[in-house]
């Protein structure tokens, strides 16, 4: 699966005509949930699944609402409430300065002073703010918030590494 990211999760149908409420996990909805696109469908958990084609899309205020080829009917959506929607790494490429979240986890995170101080082992979005996990040498856990410049110094994907700003308190 890592040539495949997670573009939304498919949750209860909505109307007539098989349309589905999915939340997005992506900041780019308009690019990635374009008309005739491919999507693999599936559980997290499970190793295959199956392709479906984007039929149309809509921005809901706190969802999208979409359509597929193969999905006529609400009986036939609710089947698959709780799954999950990929896309092509490839096909999903990022502006500069942005990342995945996925992206983030192992990165060796390093203070302002270039000293090692642990890793980053997950994300979690707390309004409106997220958060880098982080686990420190001795093994605590401390949370640095994603914010560019002020905690956030400098990300290199090649070399794995993350500089932070540690301001007191932090650790």
């Amino acid at each position: 699966m890592e040539d495949w990211i997670k573009v939304a999760e498919l949750g209860k149908p909505f109307a007539l005509k098989g349309e589905i409420k999915a939340i997005s996990y992506t900041s780019f909805p308009e690019e990635r949930f374009q008309t005739g696109r491919s999507f693999l469908l599936k559980k997290e958990e499970e190793k295959e699944g199956i392709i479906l084609t984007l039929e149309s899309f809509r921005e809901l205020p706190n969802s999208l609402l979409l359509s597929f080829k193969e999905i006529q009917s609400p009986e036939e959506a609710e089947k698959y409430r709780g799954y999950s929607l990929y896309i092509k790494k490839e096909e999903a490429p990022l502006p500069e300065g942005y990342y995945r979240l996925e992206d983030l986890k192992g990165l060796t995170v390093f203070d302002q002073n270039n000293e090692e101080i642990g890793s980053v082992i997950d994300t979690m979005q707390n309004a409106p703010t997220l958060n880098l996990v982080a686990k420190a040498k001795d093994g605590h856990r401390f949370m640095v918030p994603f914010i560019d410049k002020k905690f956030i110094l400098d990300i290199d994907l090649e070399k794995k590494t993350i500089h932070i700003n540690v301001i007191p308190g932090l650790l």
